[in-house]
């Protein structure tokens, strides 16, 4: 059988040449940053199959809940590691486009702010009270 054209016959000593030639650059967020170490585990997790499994994903996306990512976030970094695994690895690009995405946490309302507008809220109709019951 003859290998089709512009198709690698040894394509994991093709790679190594790539990567020998092309030395990956450092990436553009901290390696120990939550956004980053996610897309890692992806590329752990697809170690030479085309795509994640099912299973993979849904563990993936429990523990990014549990460190604090916003379903719709962990989504785009698995999404964006995934496609940059399958063209040869996390690089720079995956990098920049995974630093775009907002970390755990970022969106969602902390305890002290939700406290602090209630509060606030009390406040105001308990001066709203005050004032219809001495105007009123």
């Amino acid at each position: 059988m003859t290998p089709i054209p512009f198709q690698s016959v040894r394509p994991e000593h093709d790679a190594r040449e790539r990567c020998a030639a092309h030395p990956r650059p450092s990436p553009a967020i901290a390696r120990s940053d939550p956004r980053w170490l996610l897309a890692v585990r992806v590329q752990l997790l697809m170690s030479g199959q085309p795509c994640l499994l099912p299973r993979h994903r849904e563990r993936l996306e429990q523990s990014a809940k549990r460190l604090g990512f916003m379903p719709i976030h962990a989504a785009s970094i698995i999404a964006i590691a995934e496609r940059s695994v399958q063209r040869g690895g996390l690089d720079r690009h995956a990098s920049e486009e995974i630093a775009s995405i907002p970390g755990p946490g970022a969106g969602t309302p902390s305890a002290l702010g939700m406290w602090l507008w209630l509060t606030v809220a009390l406040l105001v109709v308990a001066a709203g009270v005050i004032v219809l019951a001495r105007w009123g």
